[in-house]
């Protein structure tokens, strides 16, 4: 990833770089949880705006906390998949980013997939997200 170094001790991802972490982020989320470990920061924290699921998954920390949300989110979903929706909102200056996702998950019992769409927000530290606000939708959400 390109990055430039400022005066302090902090490294800064610049346009190319935070793209190229929000490209991978649903890759992350399809199963390839090895990614966590270049994406996130080591105290890496994600907060969620739906109060139900895995009670587990606001006290994670790092990348082996999110690889295993991520792991039982899927365990718990046969099919599910995501997906980004158009490119992402970039603000280089302050280290933020955000993107709109949809996931698709299979009904077994109609055949017809359940589509639901969300918005995650990002700040990063030294090139990779440190942490995350994810809203979920009832619906798909249109770039």
């Amino acid at each position: 990833m390109n990055q430039r170094t400022d005066p302090g001790t902090t490294t800064r991802a610049d346009r190319a770089a935070i793209t190229r972490l929000c490209e991978l982020w649903s890759p992350l989320w399809n199963g390839e949880t090895a990614l966590a470990h270049q994406l996130v920061t080591e105290d890496f924290r994600i907060w969620f705006g739906a109060a139900d699921g895995d009670p587990q998954r606001d006290l994670l920390r790092g990348p082996q906390g999110l690889a295993d949300l991520v792991s039982r989110h899927l365990a718990t979903r046969p099919g599910l998949t995501f997906a980004m929706r158009g490119d992402p909102v970039i603000d280089v200056e302050q280290q933020r980013a955000a993107i709109v996702w949809t996931a698709s998950l299979p009904d077994r019992e109609s055949g017809v997939d359940r589509v639901l769409g969300g918005i995650d927000a990002f700040s990063l530290r030294d090139g990779r997200f440190a942490r995350c606000w994810s809203v979920t939708g009832a619906r798909a959400l249109e770039p």
